[in-house]
């Protein structure tokens, strides 16, 4: 029989996990509108991001809820300070 207890988690969980769909193929739409060049770091942003609240949960035993507002401003920070690191290494070690 079905209950409120069952419903209610499994409504929401379905409302976020299309939301999360949404959001990249949002990003995929909006990359491809303007560039006209189908980018595949979406998919691959999101596994990584997955997984990091994967081990939080795991690790650290945090709820992925609480992960989610911890390490959205971390993978930021990181990634502000290494994405521009990159971004002049990999040119020069593809092209000399």
């Amino acid at each position: 029989m079905l209950s409120a207890a069952i419903l209610i988690p499994a409504v929401l969980n379905g409302l976020l996990m299309g939301a999360v769909y949404a959001l990249v193929a949002l990003g995929l739409t909006l990359i491809y509108g303007v560039l006209h060049i189908i980018n595949f770091a979406h998919g691959a942003l999101l596994s990584a991001a997955l997984f990091a609240a994967f081990f939080a949960f795991k690790l650290l035993g945090l709820d992925p809820y609480v992960a989610l507002f911890l390490l959205a401003p971390l993978v930021l920070i990181v990634l502000m300070f290494l994405f521009p690191q990159i971004a002049l290494w990999l040119p020069r070690a593809l092209y000399g």
